[in-house]
Order: structure tokens, then sequence, then C-alpha cells
């Protein structure tokens, strides 16, 4: 079912490095139906990145069933591969959103963890609308014991005054 895909990276572990001198500057980057998105750049994040309000939305059209995520670093003339891992859209797709740690693999070998976030907004599914009621203020005495019409309920209610609060307040208890 086409729709759209959040990808959310929050934090890594990772035990190959890319970088001789400083520090890896990772980042995500999401193959979904034969396109490629890229995430924000985790600036310095070295071998244990964690990403602030990183969030990359990619349009699914397919039903693809399984989306290519490649961890890679920045770097002035080539981006270097660091690892990869798969995430299940299937999943994504029937729970609506997953939490949870992949391992991530460079050439068929271990090479760390990351914590990821992906959510999916079905495309065909038609936006609600919610009615907020408005509370209109009509001035008009309330009487003591008796009943007025409500326009925020859009029917007559009961009133009565609250017993004990001090003079001169005067709230009610609306009962229907």
């Amino acid at each position: 079912m086409p729709g759209l895909f959040t990808f959310k990276p929050i934090k890594a572990s990772l035990t190959h490095e890319t970088d001789w001198f400083g520090q890896m500057d990772p980042y995500c980057s999401y193959i979904v139906d034969n396109k490629r998105a890229n995430g924000q750049v985790c600036k310095s994040g070295g071998k244990d990145p964690v990403w602030e309000d990183a969030q990359t939305t990619v349009q699914s059209e397919l039903n693809q069933s399984a989306c290519v995520v490649e961890i890679r670093d920045k770097d002035n003339l080539f981006h270097d591969d660091i690892g990869s891992f798969t995430v299940d859209l299937d999943e994504v797709r029937h729970k609506g959103f997953v939490s949870k740690w992949y391992p991530v693999f460079h050439r068929n070998k271990p090479a760390g963890t990351i914590h990821i976030e992906v959510s999916f907004k079905d495309s065909n599914q038609p936006t609600k609308k919610v009615a907020i009621p408005v509370l209109t203020v009509v001035k008009k005495a309330i009487p003591q014991n008796g009943s007025v019409e409500s326009p925020l309920f859009g029917k007559t209610i009961n009133v009565k005054p609250v017993e004990g609060l001090p003079q001169g307040s005067k709230p009610y208890h609306y009962t229907s």
C-alpha cells in the first residue's frame, strides 16, 4: 500500500571506523522503491553518534517489503560505508510505528547497532476532520434553580447553585 515512511535515527554504537584522522560524520541513507533519501549528518558523531531531531520522510508508491538502510560517513571527497541493515516495512505498515535496535553489518561482519524509529502513514487514508465545539457566552441571567438552554450542549440543562462558597461567587452545578 502506498504511503509515507518517516525514519528517525536516535543513536548508534558502531565498531567500524572509517576516518584515520578526526571523528566520523555518520548519516543514514534510506533506499525505498529503488530511490535513495539521505538523512541528517551527525557532525563528529564518531563511533557513538546521537542524532538530534533528525528525521527523513520517504514516499513509497510500491508495496516493497523491506528498506535497506546504509550508514555512511560524510567526507569532503568520498562517502565511506560504515555498515547497513534492513528494516521490515511490512511490520511498520502493520503496526504504524516501530522503535527498535537493529544490528549493523559491514561486509557481512558485525559492525555495531543502531536505534531507529520508523512510522508509516497510509496515503489512501482520508484525513480525519475533528469538530471542535465553540463556547458562546450568553449574557443572560441564570436562575437560582431551574433550566437553561445551553448553546454548547444543544439542549436544555438543569442548574442549581453550589452550596457553601464565599458570598458573591455563583458557580453553578449542571445536571442533565
